[in-house]
C-alpha cells in the first residue's frame, strides 16, 4: 500500500500544481506497475496429481460404463431392425411364390 499512497499523493500534486479539473480514481491507480502484486503460489504436483488422479479415474470409468451401456441399446435397436427386415422379406418372399 505505501506505493500507492505515493503515487496517490503524487497525483494529486500534479492536479493541483496544474490545475486540472480532476480527482485521482481507481482506475488512475492500476494503471500504474506494481499496484497489485499477484503471488505466486507453488504447488506440490504429487498432491496436485494424487487429487486429479482419482477424479479423473472415476470420470473415466462413468465414461466407459456409459459406452459400454450405449453399445448395449444400440446393439439391441440394431437386431430389431434386422428382425423387421427379415419379417419383410419373408413377406415379400410369399408374394412372389
Amino acid at each position: 500500500m505505501p506505493l500507492a499512497k505515493s503515487y496517490k499523493s503524487q497525483l494529486d500534486i500534479m492536479i493541483e500544481e496544474l490545475n486540472i479539473e480532476d480527482e485521482v480514481r481507481l482506475l488512475h491507480m492500476l494503471m500504474f506497475p506494481d499496484i497489485i502484486r499477484k503471488e505466486k503460489r507453488e504447488i506440490e504436483e504429487d498432491l496436485l496429481w494424487e487429487s486429479l488422479e482419482t477424479a479423473l479415474e472415476i470420470a473415466l470409468d462413468y465414461v466407459v460404463d456409459m459406452r459400454v451401456k450405449e453399445g448395449i441399446i444400440l446393439k439391441q435397436d440394431m437386431e430389431s431392425k434386422i428382425f423387421k427386415i427379415q419379417e419383410e422379406l419373408f413377406i415379400i418372399e410369399k408374394r412372389s411364390l
